[in-house]
């Protein structure tokens, strides 16, 4: 029973988008994202190989947008809350 090199990674497709443009392992050091999967070069993102987690700026921008969005949303829920007494 022989496998392939491929199947050796094992089932999950994985996927290179380095800022640099390079969409392929070419052979340079790498490392993934934690939050989408894509790999990137240790060198073009400033990350030692040695990082335990790693979210990438693409990850790390949406984040930013999806927790500004909810503090928006989170202050017109309170703005009728703070409407003028007429006590």
């Amino acid at each position: 029973n022989s496998s392939s090199e491929s199947e050796d990674w094992g089932e999950e497709p994985w996927t290179v988008d380095c800022p640099c443009g390079v969409t392929f392992d070419d052979g340079e050091e790498m490392v993934e994202c934690d939050e989408c999967g894509v790999w990137v070069h240790t060198s073009c993102c400033q990350v030692s190989k040695s990082v335990s987690t790693y979210v990438c700026d693409k990850c790390k921008e949406k984040k930013r947008k999806e927790r500004e969005e909810s503090e928006v949303a989170q202050l017109l829920v309170e703005l009728p809350g703070k409407s003028v007494s007429f006590d």
